[in-house]
């Protein structure tokens, strides 16, 4: 960054840095002396240098009717910086706030392998509370593979334990291997659905988030946090869960 930039990322438009440098360059001069320095036109030079003189950081002297211009300690430049610092340490807390209020939080988070997976539903399920919903569009063949088997059935243990108002949704080809593999104690407290529908697998709705899991070939998620987002989701899944057929457990 030359020093030019310098001084327009500090608001200097483009004709008052060349106006200020000339002045510290070249030392005071009158009106018509920037006008052969800068080569900016005479109307254009006259409202910068007034802008320029109005904040305090170039001065004048004036000799009958001639002023001459020279530019303030740069030093200045450096107070200013440090005031508006201050102010804006006053104002961003209550900016923050209003951006709360009108345009909720969006955040995106990447998680791999079953530890990270591990992590992020700590973080999710750290304000739980008995009854939350919980919705969940399940995955289908992958939990052929018994790492996952294992993984989700402890995710189910935990969201019995938090006593969560869980709805799930599995497409209906998988359901003979939903029967075969499941743990029968989880599925009959998941309040599981088979659907005749094809749909995305692997979708979790809780809170306001979204989350997007696989576990082919190796396990990762990814979450959206967007409250609009969610709620569109959740809608989507009771209009599909509505039309599921109910699962029945095996008699003992």
């Amino acid at each position: 960054m030359n020093e030019s930039e310098l001084l327009i990322e500090l608001g200097f438009t483009p004709s008052e840095a060349k106006i200020y440098l000339a002045l510290v360059e070249q030392g005071p001069a009158t009106i018509g002396e920037l006008v052969k320095r800068t080569r900016i036109h005479t109307s254009v030079l006259y409202t910068a240098v007034q802008r320029l003189v109005q904040r305090g950081l170039i001065t004048y002297v004036k000799k009958g009717r001639t002023k001459t211009f020279s530019a303030a300690d740069p030093k200045s430049l450096l107070q200013r910086t440090q005031n508006l610092a201050e102010e804006l340490h006053k104002v961003i807390p209550a900016w923050e706030q209003r951006l709360k209020v009108i345009a909720p939080e969006i955040i995106v988070e990447v998680y791999e392998g079953f530890p990270g997976l591990t992590n992020m539903f700590n973080a999710l399920f750290a304000d739980a509370k008995s009854g939350d919903e919980y919705f969940s569009f399940t995955l289908g063949q992958e939990f052929q593979n018994e790492e996952c088997l294992k993984w989700f059935n402890n995710l189910g243990r935990r969201r019995m334990a938090l006593k969560l108002n869980v709805k799930a949704l599995c497409p209906l080809r998988f359901k003979a291997l939903f029967e075969r593999v499941g743990d029968p104690k989880i599925l009959a407290k998941t309040g599981l659905r088979f659907s005749k529908f094809e749909f995305p697998q692997g979708i979790i709705i809780f809170h306001d988030s979204i989350i997007f899991i696989s576990c082919d070939p190796t396990a990762k998620a990814i979450r959206i946090k967007d409250a609009n987002l969610a709620e569109q989701y959740r809608t989507f899944f009771m209009q599909l869960y509505a039309s599921g057929t109910s699962y029945v457990p095996p008699r003992a």
